[in-house]
């Protein structure tokens, strides 16, 4: 009897799990057919922290690649099955150990610039030679034919291989001068900041600005007021853009919206969750169901795949086709930790980097 309960408990879960969902194409992945996933951390040897902030693969004439893992105590790198560590301690040429984000020079594919608080480092893999550059924390680095661009949180740098050129808020048309992210697009730069979106060319020096419609709270009343935005952007915060082709994806604070550069279209997916209104004197919660099946509206990084997208938020890891969504999360899956900072394509897997629990390597079937 006891097993005839406890099934029909199950059985009753299930059927409550199922109600109220997104009228969405949603596949949860689980693990007896799911993807292999294998783990890499401190407490193996393969890491110097769990604190993973970011990837990049680099590929190599040879067909093998390196992979590189920048932490907050210095980089990691793979090749083969041989990790070698990279710190100020064993004589990098690295500003710190605080290691943000990871770009191979497409000029120079031998070259590897690392964005470190502190500033920038280069390394030159054919001369096995460092170089440093002071400077502000770094967060973020892109590329347009000769010119190198870097994003901190004091504004842009721009260098053309001789000069540097700083672009602040104030000199500019800058939403923001603390930039999180910046990507390259048929000659113009898209920057992504904690108010919003800006694209720029820099040959005619145009800037462009896109704010999503949000809620402030003012701060004598208390009441919350809601603000109109120029854009489809689903929210201001923006994590990461990822090009592909003439479509432009953004991972928001509120969920994930792209934009068709062609059709000047915008779309957002975003997973249910709740909103604030004020009526009177109060504040009322209200939940607000999503359109995707996204696991979770933080979403921190978004890397192209050969046919998908993958989608790494503080729930869990997405993909998505275009038409149906696969949801890869602690608890369905192999996935060790929710809370993913960054995603990196290799040939042959997906790397996912997480937030104080290590490297995770995703090969899906």
């Amino acid at each position: 009897m006891n097993f005839v309960r406890r099934i029909l408990i199950i059985l009753l879960i299930t059927c409550v799990a199922g109600c109220g969902k997104p009228a969405v194409d949603i596949e949860k992945t689980g693990k007896p057919d799911g993807p292999s996933w294998t783990y890499f951390t401190r407490e193996n040897g393969h890491l110097l922290s769990n604190n993973v902030l970011a990837v990049c693969y680099q590929a190599t004439g040879s067909g093998d690649g390196f992979l590189w893992v920048g932490t907050d105590a210095g980089i990691a790198r793979l090749h083969g099955d041989k990790w070698e560590p990279f710190t100020t301690e064993t004589g990098a040429l690295l500003p710190s150990n605080v290691v943000r984000c990871i770009e191979v020079d497409p000029r120079v594919p031998s070259t590897v610039w690392f964005g470190c608080d502190g500033g920038l480092a280069r390394f030159d893999a054919g001369k096995d030679r460092w170089m440093k550059i002071p400077g502000p924390s770094v967060r973020s680095i892109a590329f347009e034919n000769q010119l190198l661009w870097v994003g901190t949180f004091g504004g842009i740098r721009k260098f053309d291989g001789s000069t540097w050129v700083d672009i602040s808020k104030e000199r500019s048309g800058l939403l923001d001068n603390k930039i999180n992210v910046l990507a390259t697009q048929e000659n113009a730069l898209w920057i992504g900041t904690n108010q919003g979106l800006n694209r720029y060319y820099d040959s005619r020096r145009q800037w462009e600005q896109y704010t999503g419609g949000h809620k402030v709270v003012d701060m004598i009343s208390g009441n919350i007021r809601a603000m109109a935005g120029n854009s489809g952007l689903v929210q201001n915060q923006v994590y990461d853009i990822e090009i592909d082709d003439s479509t432009i994806w953004f991972a928001t604070a509120g969920g994930v919206s792209t934009f068709s550069t062609s059709g000047k279209i915008w779309t957002s997916y975003t997973a249910d969750h709740t909103d604030w209104e004020t009526r009177g004197d109060k504040r009322i919660e209200r939940p607000v169901p999503g359109n995707s099946g996204l696991v979770n509206n933080r979403v921190k990084a978004i890397e192209k795949l050969t046919d998908t997208m993958a989608i790494g938020s503080i729930g869990g890891l997405n993909t998505f086709d275009g038409t149906t969504w696969k949801q890869y999360t602690t608890e369905n899956s192999d996935l060790p930790f929710n809370r993913i900072t960054c995603l990196e394509a290799a040939p042959d897997c997906l790397w996912i980097g997480l937030e104080n629990y290590g490297l995770a390597r995703v090969v899906f079937k």
